[in-house]
């Protein structure tokens, strides 16, 4: 890519972090976006045909930074519990500030999902399994649990393992077992 064309790419994509932190994503427009980046509306749409491909990218680019960061972190420590708690941390802030920047991925769906009687008995089912073997749980720790699991298991996830990482189902029980139960 040649240099101009990067620096359009940046001045877009800091464009974008700063007006979508100020607006709902749908209602920032392309031209919006061009002025604030001080580029072109041709060469917006040269570079992003679509405003989803800005949030993507922009989505890719937060993503990088996040991971070089924490990997820059790690480079001259010992992988403790102290630089663990400190990555972990820096990911909670990283999807916090996704979640301010695109809030409106699919959270409705997501709430309907949730709220529905078949993930409630799912919940409620996996959270017996959990107090059983963890009964110094507090009520709260439990339910997240039980929501952590679900979410593991959700398509995209388990297809992830099944189908990338070639885990078989035995594998997976055996590390769900480890991971929650052991």
């Amino acid at each position: 890519m040649r240099i101009d064309a990067q620096n359009n790419r940046l001045k877009v994509l800091a464009a974008a972090n700063k007006l979508f932190m100020q607006f709902d994503v749908n209602h920032v427009t392309m031209a919006q976006l061009a002025e604030a980046a001080g580029v072109g509306v041709g060469t917006l749409y040269r570079n992003f045909p679509k405003k989803g491909d800005i949030v993507l990218a922009l989505a890719y680019d937060q993503l990088d930074h996040y991971v070089a960061e924490q990997q820059t972190y790690l480079e001259h420590r010992s992988v403790d519990l102290t630089a663990i708690r400190h990555v972990l941390a820096a990911y909670l802030k990283f999807r916090d500030h996704r979640q301010r920047l695109f809030p409106n991925g699919s959270l409705e769906t997501a709430r309907r999902y949730y709220q529905r009687p078949e993930y409630q008995q799912l919940a409620a089912l996996f959270s017996q399994l959990i107090r059983g073997k963890h009964s110094n749980l507090t009520s709260m720790e439990v339910t997240f649990q039980a929501d952590m699991l679900i979410a593991f298991l959700r398509n995209e996830s388990y297809s992830l393992q099944r189908e990338e990482r070639g885990l078989t189902q035995t594998d997976i029980l055996n590390l769900i077992m480890k991971m929650f139960f052991g």
